[in-house]
């Protein structure tokens, strides 16, 4: 036996939201979800004999059921999302892998009041036809999916470059309406036959019960004749036709008959009207729309209205409609008179048009209105129907705001209608009307609150109004009719979001995704870990998104932004090559794949890839503001500087095949998408002080991604001092022929500043163009300098990269090894010969940008070697390098009298002066070392208003010495402590100004470049580090001082709240840091003067607690660097804590222990952590009610291990109207494997969770 749900329309019917929707929830009305129908409207199934909680967002492989049908076990790839145990809310399935949800209800209704079925479909088509997506396609018709025999649809739209499919389906039986629903969410459109086939797979495992009752598509007796004394008329055929339902449950508003082919098709509309309240015109709009037809189509072909003899009105109609590929052809008459219209359609397929033209003409001629009829008066029911279908004909007319005036009207009229509070809701959203249609939701809060989609939009609206406090009430509202729903939760995290509930926005949304992972919740859950400063977590989540999803758009761009955030760019340029084929004319993608190759130097590909997106969005000031930057580098050196040749200080491998390890390769690949079979570097010295340094690799691109890791390889020269050329650099297939030979035509060379000149430090760039996977490289590249010298480079040969290496060689090629100093560190092996000598490693460690890494040289190898020479001539032989350029001209002594004025020449005068620097020379970062030694001439950095860290420092010194105060320029390392044993220049990175104390200043060490400025002698960064004064013939090393270090680091932190029963909180904090934990807080505190404090503190405390309004800052000992940095800070909130009918409630604020406590989750730490101060907290929080309420708060957490911190936490009071709680923790001094880092982290955040306990304020 079969059975069947009954359906309103066999064929392709679309009815707008239609005559009698009866308060169910429209689906896709204001927004995407999907449709439900609410809990206290329809009685849903209960008794569902199923499987364990447990099993709940588990694979399902028990068989489901419910009282009236149950799923027999699904495929693996399915998993239950919805609560089993809530019987008001539907069935909900997903599938992780593809991003498909499905839901699936069966819910009964009373049997006076049945829904529409079409007029459902109908709603859900409309509605996204009235947004501003694109709407891709959208049919509707009779769908037959194992049993559900009812009015389907398909549905695709796309919003922002990602596409939205929807598949469903309605049907009635008795009193029961069920529905199903097919969601997917990709960055392109699944072919539809697929979706339909994962549609029917589907619900080929439900079965229906046999209570549901059996329903025939078509009646048996054949109708010839239909009357109707409600609407007034008659229609009479000789043709064959039979109602599509049974006719005893006809109804004279809408009739449906087919032939028993089912190839002609008859419609009988008729409706009540008023045509004060509407007009004739738009009525027989109103109704050729509810057929599906669009006024407005360009092959319809509509006649004037006809008057007849009783002041009737006639008109008629034809037009070919295309549905699902077929061509239908429609022929209509519209009959209005005596306050009722009736319009009557037929059609067929085109193909058959002749056949059945004569039973169509004569099914039209044969519609017949009553003379004497008299239409009796509307109800206002009937009357908001119509108005509400004028509002619709208005939308597609693009007039919303009239469209606005006749849905509020339907809604005065029938105010138990929630359809026409939908509508306005969609009409205040569409024009950003939200004061007013807030007003308006809230006068209904009756009915608001009993459909899902009207406290959706009343919480956006909320929202859009940056009332969080209220958005959130409402979504958690909506969310008890819809749990699982992934964009109601991505709301909902917003809006706690914006209360400054930013742990449990994060954790509703990461609870979502942990158990229904997909691309959009992992990509949101990302961008909100970055609102939170968790980039490294966020690039781990977006990884593991990576490996469960394929690549899309917004999982692409989403990583790309945060590797560059992180200056992980190499990672950046790898995930971008790997949405090239499918984003090459995004202009987003392609400014975001730009920006990345402009920070990794690949100019010419830079410039043409931010052309390109240009090109498609000519407004995009990114990509100009990028591009102008590139351009500036380009085009101005000549390549020629690359073509004199240099011999290798070692010749290449007779045997290249033989270095190209096939494993290697195939095990990297799980990791990596290029690995480099062997590199060698060597570096030969001849007796008469010649040098040659010669690089060499073997590469190959074993993945899409290693093509732009090797499309572009970067040297740097200083014209004067070295020269490079290259060697060889070929490509070669998998069988070692050669597939390429790279041409020096096809380098170019730009300088480090973007403004540059001859004597400027350049970069030589040799492009690779059309690399491919498979491809193995090989690269000889060799430098020399230009005059013979005694002093060669400082060479630090890193063993490591980026990506996997196999073998690794330094060889230093010299008969007398004492003309050199070298030192060796990590898995180096060293070997003497006679030749020199030679170093080498197996597989070093591949380098990962982590956070709290040890230095490279405790975990990693490496060789350093530098000539054999003391300090003194270090500094002797730098000095005559540059002292040419110490000119003291009269435009720079001008600007420092200007500077100084009448001024004392004192700390702040000097202080003053550097920050001249900082606010009116722009930075041009170009890198101190062996290829950018000498400064340009202050004169040069004033006119040009730019400099790199050389060129404002000459500027400074000069100025500071006009005013009488001794200066000297001071070389230093910004990455790394620095090395007295390497009496070198080139380890230095970065050029300071020292200033020996005076009599009204102490002794400082300025960085100009430091776009914040700092009345601190020692810049933070720059302390306890190697660093050489140059001071002509009296040159010296020194160790930069480090401030504070004598205080034990600790932190002491006093909380006090107090709660009033409105909800509103102050909050009075007390921060006392000491020793190194005060620096940070200090330096910024050192920037500021007091007004600029408060105004640093609110934004700070604005971030986490939006509408917090700070009231007073107090701060202590900001200069007294021997003393505890002290912050009193008093601020107030009205909405963090959140006062419902029963309580007040939120989490303690932990805004400082999250700054100091957070470490970053990283699941495959690759690299050692390293923690260097112990630091010892105490902490106290104290709660008072203003009001008679009691205060109660959860309990700390017990962190079962100890190992990495000390803690401990004491609620010294609960219930009552003040508490009590206290606690104290210290961190060790760490240096721990990569395999304990997450132990750490747990430890750390029980720390964490233990200052944001949940208080509740109970009445």
């Amino acid at each position: 036996m079969r059975y069947f749900f009954r359906f309103n329309f066999l064929l392709i019917f679309l009815l707008l939201y239609a005559c009698a929707p009866q308060s169910q929830d429209l689906a896709q009305g204001a927004t995407d979800k999907p449709t439900i129908t609410p809990k206290t409207q329809t009685k849903q199934r209960t008794d569902r004999k199923t499987v364990s909680s447990e099993q709940a967002q588990s694979p399902l492989s028990q068989k489901l059921a419910g009282e009236d049908f149950y799923f027999s076990p699904l495929d693996s790839s399915w998993i239950l999302v919805s609560d089993l145990n809530n019987t008001a809310i539907p069935l909900e399935f997903y599938q992780p892998s593809s991003s498909t949800r499905i839901s699936f209800n069966i819910s009964s209704f009373d049997k006076n009041s049945e829904p529409n079925i079409s007029d459902l479909v109908s709603s859900i088509l409309q509605a996204r036809e009235n947004t501003s997506d694109k709407v891709v396609y959208a049919k509707s018709g009779h769908t037959n999916i194992n049993q559900i025999n009812g009015m389907g649809w398909e549905l695709a739209w796309e919003r922002q470059g990602t596409f939205f499919q929807q598949m469903g389906v309605y049907a009635v039986a008795e009193n029961k309406l069920v529905h199903g629903q097919l969601f997917v969410r990709q960055d392109s459109l699944i072919e539809r036959n697929l979706l339909q086939k994962k549609w029917q797979d589907f619900f080929s495992h439900l079965t229906i019960e046999e209570s549901i009752g059996e329903i025939p598509s078509l009646d048996k007796d054949i109708t010839q004749k239909i009357t109707s004394e409600k609407f007034g008329y008659t229609w009479k055929t000789t043709d064959k036709l039979r109602h599509v339902f049974n006719k005893n449950k006809f109804d004279e508003a809408s009739a449906l008959l087919m032939n028993q082919s089912e190839e002609l098709s008859l419609s009988i509309m008729a409706v009540q009207t008023d045509l004060q309240e509407v007009s004739l015109h738009d009525v027989f709009k109103i109704m050729l729309m509810r057929t599906g037809l669009a006024p407005n189509t360009p092959q319809i072909k509509i006649g004037g209205f006809k008057k007849n003899s009783r002041g009737g009105y006639s008109k008629d109609f034809q037009v070919i409609h295309e549905i699902n590929g077929f061509d239908f052809v429609y022929r209509g008459v519209f009959h209005f008179e005596n306050g009722r219209a009736v319009l009557a359609t037929v059609w067929s397929q085109h193909a058959l048009d002749k056949k059945y033209a004569n039973a169509a003409h004569n099914a039209l001629e044969t519609l017949n209105l009553h003379p004497k009829y008299k239409s009796p008066p509307l109800t206002p029911e009937k009357n908001a129907q119509l108005l509400n279908q004028i509002g619709l004909l208005r939308l597609l007319e693009e007039q919303p705001l009239v469209a606005l005036s006749y849905f509020e009207r339907a809604n005065r009229m029938d105010p138990q209608e929630a359809l026409y509070l939908i509508n306005c809701g969609f009409v205040y959203q569409l024009q950003n009307l939200y004061g007013p249609g807030v007003a308006h939701f809230e006068t209904q809060l009756t009915l608001v609150e009993k459909n899902v989609k009207l406290l959706y939009i009343l919480g956006e609206m909320y929202e859009a109004l940056r009332d969080y406090g209220l958005a959130l009430k409402y979504y958690e509202m909506a969310m008890e009719y819809t749990p699982n729903d992934p964009e109601l939760v991505i709301n909902l995290s917003d809006a706690l979001w914006g209360v400054g509930q930013r742990n449990k926005s994060l954790a509703v949304v990461k609870n979502l995704y942990d158990s229904q992972p997909s691309v959009r919740l992992g990509v949101y859950v990302a961008k909100t870990l970055m609102g939170m400063d968790q980039y490294s977590e966020a690039v781990d989540l977006l990884y593991d998104v990576r490996q469960k999803f394929p690549m899309n758009r917004s999982l692409g761009l989403t990583l790309c932004d945060a590797l560059i955030f992180l200056q992980r760019y190499a990672e950046a340029l790898n995930i971008s090559q790997e949405m090239l084929a499918t984003h090459e004319k995004d202009w987003e993608f392609l400014t975001t794949r730009g920006k990345i190759l402009f920070h990794l130097h690949q100019y010419a590909f830079a410039e043409s890839t931010l052309e390109k997106s240009l090109r498609i969005n000519k407004d995009n000031e990114e990509a100009k503001s990028y591009l102008s930057a590139t351009k500036a580098f380009l085009g101005k050196a000549d390549n020629r500087a690359l073509q004199t040749k240099i011999a290798p200080a070692l010749a290449s491998p007779q045997n290249l095949s033989a270095l190209r390890d096939a494993a290697f390769a195939r095990t990297a690949k799980e990791e990596a998408s290029a690995v480099i079979h062997w590199q060698s570097e060597a570096l030969k010295i001849e007796k008469n002080g010649k040098w040659v340094q010669t690089e060499e690799m073997l590469a190959e691109i074993i993945a899409p991604g290693g093509v732009s890791v090797f499309q572009e390889f970067t040297f740097n020269f200083l014209p004067g001092y070295d020269r490079i050329y290259i060697n060889t650099l070929n490509i070669y297939d998998q069988n070692f022929k050669i597939r390429k030979k790279w041409s020096p035509n096809e380098a170019y060379i730009t300088y480090f500043k973007e403004i540059g000149t001859n004597t400027d430090a350049q970069r030589a760039h040799l492009p690779l163009k059309d690399l491919k996977v498979g491809d193995i490289i090989h690269l000889q590249v060799s430098r020399t300098a230009v005059e013979n010298s005694s002093t060669i480079p400082f060479i630090h040969h890193v063993a490591s990269r980026n990506i996997p290496v196999k073998k690794d060689e330094f060889r230093l090629l010299t008969a007398n090894t004492d003309l050199v100093i070298f030192d060796d560190y990590g898995p180096m092996e060293k070997e003497v010969k006679a030749d020199g000598i030679y170093w080498h490693t197996d597989e070093p460690v591949v380098i990962h940008n982590e956070k709290f890494m040890p230095l490279y040289q405790d975990f990693g190898a490496g060789v350093y070697v530098t000539t054999k020479q003391e300090w003194e001539s270090v500094g002797k032989n730098y000095y005559a390098l540059i002292k040419h350029q110490f000119k003291n001209s009269i435009p720079v002594r001008e600007k420092a009298f200007e500077i100084k004025g009448n001024k004392t020449v004192d700390e702040n005068l000097i202080y003053e002066t550097a920050d001249w620097i900082r606010g009116n020379i722009n930075y041009r970062a170009v890198e101190f070392g062996g290829h950018s030694l000498i400064p340009s001439l202050s004169l040069t950095t004033l006119n040009n208003r730019n400099g790199d860290c050389k060129d404002q420092s000459l500027l400074l010194l000069e100025l500071l010495n006009t005013m009488g105060v001794k200066a000297n320029l001071a070389l230093i390392n910004l990455d790394e402590p620095g090395s007295m044993a390497l009496p070198t220049i080139q380890q230095f990175n970065h050029m300071i100004v020292h200033v020996p104390a005076g009599e009204r200043w102490p002794e400082m060490w300025i960085d100009p470049t430091d776009k914040s400025s700092s009345k601190r002698p020692v810049p933070l960064d720059l302390e306890d580090r190697v660093s050489i004064v140059i001071n002509a013939d009296s040159s010296f090393v020194r160790i930069t001082p480090t401030l504070e270090k004598d205080q034990e680091h600790a932190a002491d932190l006093q909380h006090q709240i107090f709660i009033a029963p409105s909800g509103k909180a102050e909050f009075k904090d007390e921060i006392i840091l000491r020793g190194k934990f005060a620096s940070a807080l200090r330096n910024e505190m050192l920037k500021r003067d007091q007004l600029e404090r408060k105004k640093y503190f609110q934004a700070w405390i604005g971030q986490n607690i939006p509408d917090a309004v700070v009231v007073d800052v107090q701060v202590e000992n900001v200069q007294a660097f021997n003393r505890a940095l002290t912050i009193k800070m008093i601020y107030s909130s009205e909405n963090y804590f959140l006062r419902s009918a029963n309580d007040i409630q939120g989490p303690l604020p932990n805004i400082w222990e999250n700054a100091f406590m957070y470490l970053p989750s990283m699941k495959n730490r690759k690299h050692p952590i390293r923690l260097p101060h112990e630091t010892l907290f105490k902490y106290s929080m104290e709660v008072t009610a203003l009001g008679k309420e009691k205060i109660s708060l959860e309990k700390p957490q017990t962190s079962t291990e100890q190992y990495y911190t000390k803690q401990q936490f004491n609620l010294q009071s609960n219930n009552a109207k003040s508490i009590k709680y206290t606690g104290s923790w210290q961190t060790h001094s760490t240096y721990a494997d990569p395999a304990e880092y997450l132990a750490l982290v747990d430890e750390w955040n029980t720390i964490v969770e233990n200052t944001s306990l949940r208080l509740r304020l109970l009445p």
